[in-house]
C-alpha cells in the first residue's frame, strides 16, 4: 500500500504538471492578439499538457493493477481458509494448508495444496457418509508427516473415489517420513517453476535427474522439436495438458513416475521408477489424450474439462483474445488478465492455445 500511496502522489505530480501547462496556453489564446507565430506555441503547449495528464492517468492505472494484483496473491496465501469440515480441528487446516516440499511454504503456488484444493476435498468430505468421513480422517491422522496428510488431501481433491484414495495412501505411507521420494514420485519437475531451456529455447521437464525428452540436433545450435514430445509436433495440446492434471492430481503422477495405483499407465514395469519408464508411461499417455482432440475449439474444451475437471470443478470453454490491429489485442489481452491471475492463483491450471495468424478467430491445425 505504501507503494501505491507512492505511485498515486507520482500520478499527482505529473497530472498537476499537465493541468499547469492546459491553464498557460487558456490564458495566453484569451490574451492573444499577436501573430499565428504564437498560436503555434500555444497549441504546442497545450498538447503537452494533454500528453502529461494522459501519463498521468496510465500511471494511476498501472498502479491500481499492481495493487490489485498484489491483494489478490496475499488473499490466496490465506489458504487454510479454504477448509472447512468439522472433523478437521484449525492446526490441522493450517498444517496441511501450508505444507511445501520440503517444509513449509506461504506461496500459494509452491504449496503441496492449491487454494482449490483445500476447498475441493473439504466440499468432498463435507458430502460423504459419516462412516467414510472417518475412515478419511483416520487416514490423514496416521500419516507419518504433514507432507503425506497433503497428498492424501490432494487425492480426494482430485476426485477420486475413497476406495481409490485408501490404494493410494497404501503405496505412499511407507514413505511418508521421506520428503524427497514425496516429492520425487508426487511432484517432480515436470511442473515445476524450473524453465531450463533446451538449446531451441523449448522448455524441457526432467525426471529423477534427467531429461525426459530427448531433441536430437539436426544441425549444430538446432533440436528436433518434433521429437520434443516423443512423437511428433501435434500434440503440444496433449502435452500440456496432461502436464496440467499432473500437477493438479498426485494419485495420476504416481502412475506416471512408478506404474502403480488406481491410475496406474499401462505398458511398463509397475514399480519401475526410473526415467526411462517414466518417459515411456508420458508418452503412451500424450499418445491417448491426443487421439481425443480432433482440432475442433469444442472438443478442445472438452478435452479440457474431462483431464481438468474432477481436481478445479470446472467447465472449460474457449475465450478467443483477438482485435482487429494491434493495440485492440493488447487491449483484449490485458482485459483477460484479472481472471487469468485470478485462476492460477486458485491453482487453476489456464490451457493457452496461441494462433499463428492473430487475424483470424478459427484455431490452428495442431501443430
Amino acid at each position: 500500500m505504501n507503494v501505491f500511496a507512492e505511485q498515486l502522489a507520482q500520478a499527482q505530480k505529473v497530472d498537476e504538471q499537465g493541468v499547469e501547462l492546459l491553464q498557460q496556453a487558456k490564458a495566453a489564446a484569451s490574451s492573444l492578439s499577436g501573430s499565428g507565430m504564437m498560436w503555434f506555441e500555444i497549441r504546442h503547449r497545450a498538447a503537452e499538457g494533454c500528453h502529461y495528464r494522459l501519463a498521468a492517468a496510465k500511471l494511476r492505472d498501472q498502479a491500481a493493477t499492481d495493487v490489485v494484483s498484489a491483494l489478490d496473491q496475499f488473499a490466496a496465501q490465506a489458504r487454510a481458509r479454504q477448509i472447512n469440515s468439522p472433523g478437521i480441528d484449525p492446526l490441522s487446516s493450517v498444517v496441511l494448508a501450508y505444507a511445501g516440499n520440503s517444509g513449509s511454504t506461504a506461496n500459494p503456488l509452491a504449496g503441496i495444496l492449491t487454494p482449490t484444493a483445500l476447498a475441493r476435498a473439504s466440499q468432498l468430505l463435507n458430502t460423504m457418509s459419516e462412516a467414510d468421513r472417518k475412515k478419511f480422517e483416520e487416514m490423514l491422522a496416521a500419516a507419518y508427516s504433514p507432507h503425506e496428510a497433503a497428498y492424501i488431501w490432494k487425492a480426494l481433491a482430485a476426485g477420486y473415489s475413497l476406495a481409490d484414495v485408501e490404494s493410494f495412501v497404501e503405496l505412499i505411507h511407507p514413505h511418508g517420513e521421506d520428503l524427497a521420494w514425496l516429492s520425487a514420485h508426487l511432484n517432480p519437475n515436470v511442473h515445476s517453476t524450473d524453465t531450463r531451456l533446451g538449446e531451441g529455447g523449448e522448455y524441457i521437464s526432467g525426471y529423477r535427474g534427467k531429461s525426459t525428452f530427448t531433441t536430437p540436433a539436426k544441425e549444430k545450435g538446432k533440436v528436433d522439436v518434433h521429437n520434443l514430445y516423443g512423437q511428433d509436433s501435434t500434440n503440444c495440446v496433449a502435452a500440456s495438458t496432461v502436464i496440467a492434471r499432473a500437477a493438479n492430481d498426485p494419485v495420476f503422477m504416481l502412475g506416471l513416475t512408478t506404474g502403480q495405483g488406481p491410475a496406474a499407465v499401462a505398458g511398463a514395469e509397475p514399480g519401475n521408477d526410473s526415467s526411462t519408464a517414466f518417459r515411456d508411461r508420458l508418452v503412451r499417455v500424450y499418445g491417448t489424450t491426443d487421439a481425443t482432440w480432433d482440432g475442433s475449439d469444442k472438443d478442445l474444451a472438452e478435452l479440457f474439462t474431462t483431464a481438468l475437471r474432477p481436481s478445479t470443478g470446472d467447465t472449460y470453454t474457449i475465450t478467443y483474445v483477438d482485435g482487429s490491429s494491434p493495440s485492440e489485442s493488447a487491449a483484449a489481452r490485458q482485459a483477460m488478465l484479472p481472471e487469468i491471475e485470478t485462476a492460477v492463483n486458485a491453482g487453476k491450471p489456464v490451457p493457452i492455445t496461441v494462433d499463428r495468424d492473430p487475424g483470424k478467430r478459427e484455431l490452428p491445425t495442431k501443430w
